[in-house]
């Protein structure tokens, strides 16, 4: 979706928010600032603990640098998977109000939890792994339980999908806000002690809880569906069923087209039903390649820091923590996103039609698989030369290009993913967009025990997520080749 003429461009909050009452095309309901500073603390307080676990493993508790890699990427996996839970509750049980509520909830206790794990000797000396593997089990249900519901909850403000393309990029940059600033801090405060560092990030989330129930009499809130996670499964089961048996179906001889599987199913259940069912499973067919996507992505925040403690980390007038070199993603896409709305607004008014999984996503994976070669070049010469003599200025053209691709398909999927999805199923489906996130960060656990196993160097590595990435770009550009998208 191109951005409209009529919608801001810029990602100031305040100039987006508050527009004149006279044009009310370009007025931006009051709860949205609720959800964007509620998101802006709760990023800040993830990516505070994110930040830091890499050495909080490897360090305070004594894994080696592939086991910490798996263990983080086995932890995202599981908060990502919780979406699915919590996509379900949102729109079909709690609503996404008190989904995001009692999630958070559980958020806040996970995150002290982990505060209190991390004062040494608490469990022990040396200190076992028991208490913090329970914290980032709370962390990892508390977050990912709220994820699907909160940028759902968002796009739910607005009754004009046209502005999407907007909502969605001061979305993430809030995002990106509170992960610049908590990853440049949180490493600071880990020099005093790991249970100062994890307090913050703890009482941020605690904040976001209280920005929310603030909003609550502004908000717009969608009614309740029914549970159309089994509806979706026994729709499925009928058309199976249905087609196996080759029986006469009075719904299919009114079709003008020719039935597709789903169709299979109009003669038991409601056609409305059904067609929504069979777009919602257009939407995930959509989402099958991006897993790999995702597992290089999210190595940043877990690979390229031990990358980054192999190099020299003075920058000439301050001297970085190797945690710290993460804050050239929020970094980055705080300046990038701006510029590629502003391009999106050039494409638009010279004619030019650029499509979310085609011109965006498609460039954007071919982007990342660049930039992993890129890394792996890096880490070559690297180890070709004397240990910390590498300047970290050399890591900065592959997060440029990661975060490039990032753009390119992680803002343009939100979007696709909330415009695509039936009224009835839009958590849920935001719920598998994020589900992807969750399986590729499983793919990089899998990966990482298997070089650890085979003690492969960590060039190596990246020359095969780089190969991988092309080679499910291909089997994405095959999939969609003829999607047909849906204006709503």
């Amino acid at each position: 979706m191109i951005i409209e003429e009529d919608v801001p461009l810029t990602v100031d909050i305040s100039t987006q928010i508050e527009q004149q009452d006279n044009n009310t095309d370009k007025t931006w309901p009051i709860s949205v600032r609720f959800i964007v500073v509620s998101e802006f603390c709760e990023r800040f307080g993830f990516y505070g603990l994110k930040t830091i676990l890499p050495f909080y493993l490897h360090d305070f508790l004594g894994f080696t640098e592939d086991t910490s890699t798996m263990i983080i990427h086995a932890w995202v996996f599981f908060a990502y998977s919780t979406c699915v839970l919590g996509g379900l509750l949102a729109d079909s049980y709690l609503g996404k109000f008190k989904t995001i509520v009692y999630f958070s909830i559980i958020y806040i206790f996970g995150s002290t939890a982990l505060s209190i794990f991390s004062i040494p000797g608490i469990t022990g000396d040396p200190p076992h792994a028991w208490g913090a593997f329970l914290a980032l089990f709370l962390v990892g249900l508390g977050t990912g339980g709220i994820k699907a519901s909160v940028s759902a909850f968002i796009a739910d403000q607005f009754t004009d999908n046209k502005k999407l393309t907007a909502v969605f990029s001061v979305f993430y940059f809030m995002i990106n806000a509170g992960s610049f600033v908590s990853t440049f801090i949180t490493p600071l405060l880990k020099t005093i002690s790991y249970s100062i560092a994890y307090s913050v990030p703890a009482g941020l989330i605690a904040i976001s809880l209280i920005v929310i129930l603030v909003g609550k009499p502004f908000y717009r809130e969608v009614p309740l569906g029914r549970n159309l996670f089994l509806l979706s499964f026994r729709v499925i089961s009928c058309a199976f069923r249905e087609k196996r048996n080759n029986s006469d179906n009075y719904a299919l001889d009114n079709l003008e087209d020719e039935p597709s599987f789903f169709d299979y199913a109009k003669g038991t259940y409601d056609p409305t039903l059904v067609d929504e069912v069979k777009q919602a499973f257009k939407v995930f067919t959509v989402f099958i390649p991006l897993p790999v996507f995702w597992s290089l992505y999210d190595q940043h925040a877990s690979s390229w820091v031990f990358q980054a403690d192999q190099m020299n980390l003075d920058l000439g007038f301050y001297s970085l923590l190797p945690e710290q070199i993460q804050v050239l993603n929020p970094g980055l896409l705080l300046l990038l996103i701006p510029v590629f709305n502003r391009i999106y607004y050039l494409f638009k008014k010279c004619n030019i039609d650029l499509t979310p999984l085609f011109h965006k996503m498609g460039m954007g994976m071919f982007l990342a698989a660049i930039s992993f070669s890129v890394s792996a070049l890096l880490q070559l010469y690297i180890d070709s030369q004397e240990p910390h003599t590498v300047s970290i200025y050399w890591i900065i053209p592959q997060f440029t290009i990661l975060c490039i691709s990032e753009v390119l398909v992680s803002i343009t999927g939100l979007e696709f993913a909330y415009s695509q999805a039936p009224e009835s199923m839009k958590s849920l489906i935001m719920a598998g967009w994020l589900l992807t996130v969750s399986i590729g960060n499983l793919l990089v656990s899998i990966i990482s025990f298997i070089s650890e196993t085979l003690d492969l160097e960590m060039y190596t590595k990246m020359f095969f997520f780089s190969g991988l990435m092309l080679v499910f770009l291909l089997a994405f550009l095959f999939v969609n080749r003829n999607f047909k998208y849906i204006n709503r």
